[in-house]
């Protein structure tokens, strides 16, 4: 039921008489349980019989039943009333009678008699639906079902509906109000109208037409897929609004529940690499939303680069002096006002002035403009269950897109700003003497968090928050990761007790483990840092919190007098030690300033100490492949004492240690490592050789055509994390993981490799795949295809668990390069420009040789290729603009050239036209 102040869903189960006489009917259709409203996840699995007691069904009489716990079933000292609850109705729509509420069946006895399996409707099969709707019926002590039944004649060829609706709504009076309005045919069917609408206008942001009919709808739907989880970004007043966004509701780890605020303007909860990912093209698809994502991840980034799990969404307050000004637009603000002086959301403002019937004296979407226009927003996080150590390694991807459509903004972004602050979370890294223990298997690195304080943002002294630039939240995100290498200098050390993208590896991080993909993205973000640096001409200068300032000087320091990795990586361990200490205790808010020269020789110095580092794991490769993953083997070690010469020992009765040598030891192949890899590469040429290795290599499922996320580990320990336990072939162990199989896809065509992928994607992409084999809807992404790795070779090829997967964010980026390029606005001599660069190859163009799409959401943008060649081998010839105001202007160049291409940047072009040649 979109657009309504409550909840709905709605089941319409149609029954047609196919033959030529009439049949007499009786129908019962409904839920054989329904959990009311106030019972938690965790109460339903652990004490649902008890929880019984609480229940009841209210509201029989007038066929709308109401489902809710009587009251807090907590066992603490405050007990509340619960008030808003879930409901149920139907009514039948036939030729014989009129769509009156059918009188509800709650009680499951009724319905099941003995049969507490709810496997069989003994009753019904018994009494048929009139015989139960005369029974007696107990409305509490008992889990609820939801049935309705009715009994009807369908004439030859006549067909009757049952319309059942099942919601949550905030009261029982609202219920009343509200469920006669929604319980008629004609409304629901403008409900289901409306409700497609919606889709197909979502949905339009990316309307494609190529010679491919499935990969059009799959751009499609994969789109919806990615909006559902990371949202879609709407403006209200000045700010960004995402709707929708919540967590993928992952079938297959049921920990991954989400949520969604039931109120106007929903959006859920959503993890920080997950979102971050999601709203990647964002900008491409919406260009208002300018740099609001950009700013949003980078102020959860921490002082010690980590960042909270969870990102909650967006709430507001307004200022004190604001809130006045909204009692004489409502009548009744006794409601209001206590709202709009704490934090909330526009759903829920909206939802409180619609629970309370408060009259208004201007429409609610007008006061709601209002108030938003003077709002401030406050972004929600949770710290979770630990940190991570990739995800700060998204962030630059959403800096890039947003340059790919404001390059002419890079510096303004960068520089001109002290609006970042940084997030404080309730937890801490442990130091190395409260990490590193001796356990029966050896040293091992375990309870590196300690949890201490609460969520905050980080404040000065005087109580102001503590911001720096764009430019100096980055530089201290790249130092604080350099000072994170590992004990040979090679990858970056797992050292908060969680891995990184690859979650499967979760013991990784007790065995000292490192990651050399956040090494490649590490010199990609220095890389960036001096590019940035150099667009300055070296002249300015960088305001960095003093703390940070003098850890970056000891740290330059150290790593210019050159000691060995080992030596190195326990020198750089206590200035971060020493660092940790001071952030975490409170920072004076004094700032040092730095030139911007001094910041490009330490990058330069740091730079060059990471392709060393890279250098080194070069020394171990595998299938010419470096390894992705190293763990160490504590080779000498020296027990902790206290000061009365006792070893010093964890809660379990371990010795805490201290490894005074370590010996890497590489983990197979893993696809994230090429991923990341090319990132960095050295040219096209560089690149296509590490392509070439992986399709030699064990990484390469040579029966399917497609990559598999890792190569056998079956010579592994169990220790390094769950991907060991998997079957091969399935879930995190050697399948095809379509998510970090995308992201290779996406890859390929960044290096410009444009051949090699559409060779790959004509086996990888699942519009192309075979449904028979696939096994389900090839318009549908799965979590994983099983490889042909696994031993029932009946399921090689077949996707599983159909989720919101991170694969929908890496298909859009590429949806974005293949329809326009990587980079379609420039500043060429100072000027904004607008240059398509489309990377499809001439099958896809259609019999009129034409693709068409939607540029930046809105515009419509035709190609024309009569020579049918791939397009990244022709120029654009010839340009048709059509303005807004009606004017038509044709360029006989390649690019749109300023003041135009600002034009359609702001979307006041109605469409373009492109001829290829």
């Amino acid at each position: 039921l979109t657009g309504e102040p409550f909840a709905g869903l709605v089941r319409q189960t149609q029954i047609k008489n196919l033959s030529d006489q009439p049949q007499e009917l009786e129908i019962l259709d409904g839920m054989p349980a329904l959990i009311p409203n106030g019972v938690d996840n965790w109460g339903l699995k652990q004490i649902a019989r008890t929880l019984e007691a609480w229940m009841e069904v209210s509201n029989l009489e007038q066929a709308i039943p109401f489902f809710k716990l009587r009251a807090t079933a907590g066992d603490t000292a405050e007990v509340g009333e619960i008030q808003a609850g879930h409901f149920a109705f139907a009514f039948l729509e036939s030729a014989r009678a009129a769509p009156d509420l059918i009188p509800p069946l709650v009680d499951p006895q009724v319905v099941f008699r003995q049969n507490t399996a709810l496997s069989a409707p003994d009753g019904f099969l018994e009494s048929g639906a009139s015989g139960l709707q005369s029974q007696n019926q107990i409305t509490s002590g008992r889990t609820p079902c939801a049935f309705f039944g009715a009994e009807d004649t369908l004439e030859a060829g006549g067909a009757v509906t049952l319309h059942s609706v099942y919601g949550h709504i905030s009261g029982i009076e609202n219920l009343l109000r509200e469920a006669h309005r929604v319980a008629g045919p004609t409304y629901l069917a403008g409900k289901r109208t409306a409700a497609r609408r919606l889709v197909q206008d979502l949905t339009q942001t990316v309307r494609t037409q190529t010679a491919s009919p499935l990969f059009d709808a799959y751009a499609a739907q994969t789109f919806l897929d990615n909006v559902l989880r990371g949202g879609w970004p709407t403006l209200l007043g000045d700010h960004v609004y995402h709707l929708y966004s919540r967590k993928h509701g992952d079938p297959e780890r049921d920990y991954n529940d989400f949520f969604l605020a039931a109120e106007f303007y929903s959006q859920g909860n959503g993890n920080f690499r997950d979102v971050a990912q999601n709203r990647r093209s964002d900008v491409l698809f919406e260009p208002r939303v300018g740099a609001h994502n950009i700013r949003t991840f980078l102020s959860l980034i921490q002082l010690d680069g980590y960042n909270p799990l969870v990102v909650d969404g967006t709430t507001y307050s307004l200022p004190p002096e604001e809130i006045g000004r909204f009692r004489s637009l409502a009548a009744s603000h006794q409601k209001l006002l206590p709202l709009l002086e704490s934090q909330f959301t526009p759903g829920k403002l909206l939802k409180t002035i619609w629970d309370y019937q408060i009259e208004l004296v201007i429409p609610a979407e007008e006061f709601l403009a209002q108030v938003m226009s003077r709002a401030k927003p406050q972004i929600e996080a949770v710290y979770g269950e630990g940190f991570w150590i990739d995800h700060w390694t998204y962030l630059l991807d959403l800096v890039e897109n947003y340059l790919a459509v404001f390059p002419d903004r890079k510096n303004t972004l960068l520089f001109d700003s002290d609006s970042i602050p940084f997030y404080v979370s309730p937890a801490q890294v442990r130091p190395r003497r409260e990490r590193y223990v001796l356990t029966e298997s050896g040293p091992r690195q375990y309870n590196a968090v300690d949890h201490a304080g609460e969520a905050h943002w980080a404040h000065t002294p005087a109580g102001e928050r503590l911001t720096v630039t764009l430019f100096g939240k980055l530089l201290i995100l790249a130092a604080v990761k350099f000072g994170t290498r590992d004990p040979a200098g090679m990858g970056i050390e797992m050292e908060a007790g969680k891995p990184g993208w690859y979650d499967a590896l979760n013991g990784l991080p007790g065995l000292f483990g490192s990651s050399m993909p956040e090494t490649y993205e590490l010199i990609r973000l220095i890389r960036f840092l001096r590019e940035a640096i150099a667009g300055t001409g070296l002249e300015m200068e960088v305001a960095v919190p003093v703390e940070f300032a003098e850890y970056l000087e000891a740290l330059y320091d150290l790593t210019a007098s050159g000691p060995d990795p080992f030596s190195w990586w326990d020198a750089a361990n206590r200035l971060r030690e020493t660092y940790r200490d001071r952030i975490y205790s409170g920072i004076t808010g004094q700032e040092t300033r730095t030139s911007a020269s001094k910041l490009d020789q330490i990058l330069d110095l740091f730079e060059t100490r990471l392709h060393e580092g890279v250098r080194r794991a070069e020394q171990w490769k595998q299938n010419d492949l470096v390894p992705t993953y190293f763990r160490f083997i504590g080779t000498e070690i020296d027990g902790l004492r206290d000061n009365e010469g006792k070893p010093l020992l964890d809660e379990q009765a371990r010795p805490y240690i201290r490894v005074n040598r370590f010996q890497p030891v590489p983990l197979p192949p893993f696809l994230e490592g090429p991923v990341r890899a090319l990132k960095i590469a050295a040219g096209k040429e560089q690149a296509a050789d590490l392509h070439a290795a992986v399709l030699a290599g064990p990484l390469y499922d040579k029966k399917l055509n497609m990559f598999k996320v890792n190569a056998a580990l079956h010579d592994e320990s169990h220790e390094i994390g769950r991907a060991r336990a998997f079957t091969p072939g399935w879930l995190e162990n050697e399948s095809i993981w379509l998510h970090m199989e995308y992201k290779y896809l996406l890859e390929l065509l960044k290096t410009g490799l444009y051949e090699a992928f559409w060779e790959a994607a004509q086996t990888c992409l699942i519009p192309f795949q075979d449904p028979a084999r696939y096994g389900r809807s090839i318009l549908e992404n799965s979590s994983f295809i099983v490889s042909s790795a696994h031993p029932d070779v009946n399921l090689h090829g077949g996707g599983f668990v159909a989720r919101l997967s991170g694969s929908t964010a890496e298909f859009m980026e590429m949806w974005t390069i293949l329809m326009a390029g990587r980079y379609p606005f420039r500043v060429h001599h100072g000027e904004l420009i607008l240059n398509f660069h489309p990377v499809l190859p001439g099958r896809m163009f259609d019999k009129q040789d034409t693709v068409s799409f939607n540029f930046l959401g809105f515009i419509p943008v035709q190609y024309y290729n009569p020579s049918r060649m791939d397009t990244w081998r022709l120029k654009s010839r010839k340009i048709e603009l059509q303005l807004s105001d009606g004017q038509t202007l044709d360029f006989k160049r390649q690019v749109i050239p300023a003041p135009y291409a600002k034009l359609v940047r702001e979307r006041k072009v109605d469409s373009i036209s492109v001829e290829l040649g």
